[in-house]
């Protein structure tokens, strides 16, 4: 079995975690991520970093093929992302993306739940250096994880205390309004069972709790994160009393280490804050080192397995209808057996006797009249990014028209996943009158703006193109 590598480039640093033949996880420490100013970065250092984690990962019997390098949030607003990541895929010759932020949700979601064991509701929080993202998540009796609302609020542990605390309160108020109006908040509220958080400074303070005295008191993350947890009402208590520390005395107690005392007391801020806007009184507070790479690594090992068995991915396909398949609908039905397998689904690939090709999920369905025509009927994301997917890559579509649909939740997913696709989209909704974040719709016109500016081609731009295996995409 081959190894997979995930390199992931996030405001708090660089990371890199390997799952290898041994089916053990090395996770690197991150790197700092150097930055010009505020709107730009470093790229030719950063650049050599990568290179360097990639050589590591060769060590270790991992492919190139089998090496991702992803991007977060400070790559979205940073004005040269592009020249960056460019010079990243030339230096490293590994095709290097901006990850959406529906997909690193995702992502973050699955790589925080798989490692904790939990029953029904769990609430994430992924802190960052520049933001705080809110999952709600729900794991099924199946495994099967399912996020049922999403926020990312622009605080972290760095920006802090660039805002009054007034402003704070606006912000989180804001964010946290919006995150309980996508679901039944009130009701799913005293059903949360675990709050899990990556924040370095909840940890710390969890772990002293867990302390039973004896020894010398050592902090370990790892340690933390596999055994130790508190309730929320008694871990409030004790973040309350730290509040009022002299550094010092923080330092003392090792709640902080000098390298982390900074953004220690700013990142317990913005979680106690989280907790106070939705009004979190019962449940357990769990530690947990998780970030959008660990989830993505977890997924390209699974692909990786399945691709190995060819028996295994035609048994994801089952092929029913009373048409014949067209010549025009194999490539089509090849695509989606690739999906099935990448994405461990059913579908159905039924032809008709019109010589049209129905594709069924339990995503949606998508009927291909002829190949220039499609339609869409109760499609998420997932199952309109394939679409879009298989008409990019089989008949070269670079443009989209959404006159005539009239659904909002298509406009939203056809819109968003054209945008991560890099496929112009035509009459483009008014996205300012969904219910979208801000930042999302300012980031996704942006692009559209981008994609409908004439591409002049660069003389000297040696970036290779993206591999045409399946990418990971939201649910």
């Amino acid at each position: 079995m081959p190894g997979v590598a995930v390199v992931e480039i996030g405001s708090n640093g660089l990371k890199m975690s390997i799952k290898n033949d041994d089916y053990s996880f090395f996770s690197y420490k991150p790197l700092p991520v150097e930055m010009v100013d505020e709107k730009h970065i470093a790229g030719k250092d950063l650049a050599e970093k990568i290179w360097g984690f990639v050589l590591e990962a060769s060590a270790r019997k991992v492919h190139p093929e089998n090496i991702e390098i992803i991007a977060t949030g400070g790559f979205r607003i940073a004005e040269n992302s592009e020249e960056v990541l460019n010079e990243i895929s030339k230096k490293c010759n590994i095709y290097a993306r901006i990850i959406h932020p529906l997909e690193e949700a995702r992502l973050t979601a699955a790589a925080a739940c798989e490692r904790v064991r939990f029953k029904g509701y769990a609430l994430v929080v992924d802190s960052g250096g520049a933001s705080t993202e809110l999952i709600l998540a729900n794991k099924q009796k199946n495994g099967k994880i399912d996020i049922l609302s999403k926020t990312s609020i622009p605080l972290g542990s760095k920006v802090w205390k660039k805002y009054s605390e007034e402003e704070r309160n606006k912000i989180i108020a804001k964010y946290i309004k919006l995150f309980q109006k996508n679901c039944e908040w009130d009701e799913i509220k005293s059903n949360i069972s675990m709050v899990i958080t990556n924040s370095n400074a909840v940890s710390r303070i969890v772990s002293k709790m867990n302390y039973k005295g004896e020894g010398t008191y050592r902090y370990n993350a790892a340690i933390t994160a596999f055994t130790a947890k508190a309730d929320i009402g008694e871990y409030r208590k004790v973040s309350e009393q730290i509040a009022k520390m002299p550094s010092q005395e923080v330092l003392q107690e090792q709640y902080a280490s000098g390298a982390t005392l900074l953004q220690f007391m700013p990142a317990m801020e913005v979680f106690n804050k989280v907790l106070d806007g939705l009004k979190l009184e019962k449940g357990t507070v769990k530690p947990q080192i998780f970030k959008p790479g660990d989830g993505l690594l977890m997924q390209k090992y699974r692909k990786a397995k399945t691709k190995e068995a060819v028996s295994c991915i035609e048994g994801e396909v089952i092929e029913t209808g009373k048409g014949k398949m067209q010549d025009w609908h194999k490539p089509i039905a090849g695509f989606y057996k690739k999906s099935a397998a990448s994405h461990e689904k059913k579908i159905e690939i039924i032809p008709q006797k019109d010589k049209s090709l129905i594709i069924k999920s339990e995503k949606g369905k998508v009927q291909y009249e002829e190949e220039t025509k499609i339609k869409v009927e109760n499609a998420d994301y997932q199952m309109v990014y394939d679409m879009l997917k298989e008409r990019q890559t089989n008949a070269n579509v670079k443009k989209i028209d959404m006159a005539g649909i009239k659904s909002q939740k298509l406009q939203i997913n056809m819109v968003l996943a054209a945008t991560s696709l890099g496929i112009t989209v035509l009459n483009m909704p008014d996205l300012t009158k969904m219910n979208i974040d801000k930042k999302l719709i300012s980031y996704t016109e942006m692009k559209q703006q981008e994609l409908r500016k004439p591409q002049r081609p660069k003389a000297n731009d040696s970036r290779p193109a993206p591999k045409m295996q399946e990418k990971t995409r939201p649910v």
